[in-house]
């Protein structure tokens, strides 16, 4: 689980909650299954359902690479909506246009990039690292077989 770190000035507040049996044993269970602990699992919950209230059409999804945003109604993730718009100079039709989904969907991911750019930012760095990794790999393939 790609967890949110905190910034550096936040401040813990130890909270009590009395929890269902049931939920603490899937609670751990979920985080045994990505390397975390309860608490960390619980927190990043927390702040992911306090984000889905803020913002309609958002969903969170597991991967290869970590827990990332996402539009609920495609598989589109928000930080691959976000370099479209940019790819087409800012446009929110062309980008929609292009990705064959409606504006309303780019809209809400463009919505949640403004109010989190540098999440979404650091998704678009790490998977232009990922291309950039691969492709020199596979050109170093290609040149090892002429």
């Amino acid at each position: 689980m790609s967890e949110r770190p905190a910034p550096r000035h936040a401040v813990r507040e130890v909270r009590s909650f009395r929890l269902a049996q049931d939920v603490i044993n899937r609670l751990d269970r979920y985080a045994a299954s990505v390397g975390s602990n309860r608490n960390a699992v619980a927190e990043c919950f927390l702040e992911e359902a306090l984000r889905l209230v803020e913002h309609p059409g958002i969903v969170f999804r597991d991967g290869p690479a970590g827990r990332r945003p996402g539009l609920a109604a495609s598989g589109l993730d928000v930080w691959e909506v976000v370099e479209t718009v940019a790819d087409n100079a800012g446009s929110v039709p062309d980008a929609a246009e292009y990705l064959g989904i409606a504006q309303r969907l780019v809209a809400t991911a463009m919505r949640y990039y403004a109010a989190y750019p540098g999440e979404i930012d650091a998704w678009i760095a790490a998977n232009h690292e990922v291309a950039d990794r691969e492709l020199a790999l596979h050109e170093r393939q290609r040149q090892h077989l002429a």
